[in-house]
């Protein structure tokens, strides 16, 4: 069985598409780029399914290229890519703006990670409170708690807090998010910085979460969004012009031109009038029905020449006829 059309084309879909693929996928991994964009961009996952469905079908068809397959894959390929970058580079400029307002505590975007954060700050002041530190007293309105007579410095985090698990098991999703932000990106707050952080004991730069956020999704993710559009654009102008150039060829080795010949001699051949008509389509001869009287009848004999019998007279010429052998009659001779 010839493979090498399918081998070399499922190979070149791996190659030309890598890139835009990891990048999708990448979206996915990323921690920034998971909260804010979701889990959605796992979509192109269908694209390698396609090429070995499109490497199938070529080892089916014994070598020869489906260019309806061909074609399939390069399009979807380009214009999925294209989708997904454009949607990235939207959102993210978007969330990026609006983390470097001031608008940034009000806007939906932001909003919910924001109030979290509120809501957290508030339970962790509350709880150092009773624990005789008054850093974050004017964040906690509980006036249940008594005031310390004496303020200390407690070293304690808000997941050490005794009311923390209800409030992580009903916001699970942004505590972590914000966690993961304290730990690795070394900030504090969200579009504010706050005095003190939640995670951890401290921090290296007093600087905001949203702003870090902010400046990795414009540089970073948005930067490989807009990549990833121009290469899926590159990669379809390419093609189209590699599809003009080959569409013959591609048609020929493929069966199509063969096919479409074909049915347009037999269209002709068929639409030609046939002797005595003046155009339509020929009529075919009647075939004779089998088992019928004709099939068997014994063929028509054919006429004897008549001879004269014996002693009978020999035919005479009419008259301004000549003798038998094309002479002259006697009497006209001697006349």
């Amino acid at each position: 069985m010839n493979t090498p059309i399918a081998s070399l084309f499922t190979a070149a879909c791996f190659a030309i598409f890598l890139q835009p693929l990891v990048g999708s996928i990448n979206f996915v991994i990323d921690h920034n780029a998971r909260y804010w964009i979701g889990r959605w961009p796992l979509l192109v996952i269908y694209l390698p399914v396609l090429y070995i469905v499109t490497f199938f079908v070529h080892l089916i068809r014994k070598g020869k290229p489906s260019r309806i397959f061909i074609i399939l894959s390069i399009v979807l390929s380009c214009v999925t890519f294209v989708a997904v970058g454009v949607s990235v580079y939207v959102r993210t400029t978007a969330l990026a703006g609006v983390m470097d307002s001031t608008s940034c505590p009000n806007s939906g975007l932001t909003s919910p990670l924001e109030s979290v954060k509120i809501e957290a700050t508030k339970l962790y002041a509350c709880c150092l409170k009773k624990n005789g530190d008054l850093s974050l007293d004017s964040e906690c309105n509980d006036n249940s708690i008594a005031t310390p007579t004496t303020q200390q410095h407690s070293n304690i985090l808000i997941q050490d807090c005794a009311d923390y698990g209800d409030l992580y098991n009903s916001k699970k999703t942004e505590l972590e998010y914000l966690a993961w932000l304290q730990k690795t990106k070394f900030c504090t707050g969200f579009c504010q910085p706050s005095v003190r952080p939640l995670f951890v004991h401290q921090v290296v730069n007093d600087i905001a979460c949203g702003q870090v956020v902010s400046s990795y999704l414009e540089h970073w993710i948005g930067y490989s969004a807009l990549e990833m559009i121009v290469y899926s654009c590159f990669v379809a102008v390419l093609f189209s012009i590699w599809i003009g150039v080959i569409n013959k060829p591609l048609k020929l080795a493929s069966g199509e031109a063969a096919a479409t010949e074909k049915l347009l001699n037999t269209i002709r051949r068929n639409s030609r009038p046939g002797p005595g008509q003046g155009g339509g389509t020929r009529a075919a001869p009647p075939q004779q029905q089998q088992g019928s009287p004709r099939e068997f009848a014994p063929p028509p004999r054919q006429a004897q020449p008549q001879y004269p019998s014996a002693g009978a007279p020999p035919p005479q010429p009419g008259p301004g006829q000549g003798p038998p052998g094309g002479g002259m009659r006697a009497d006209a001779y001697y006349r």
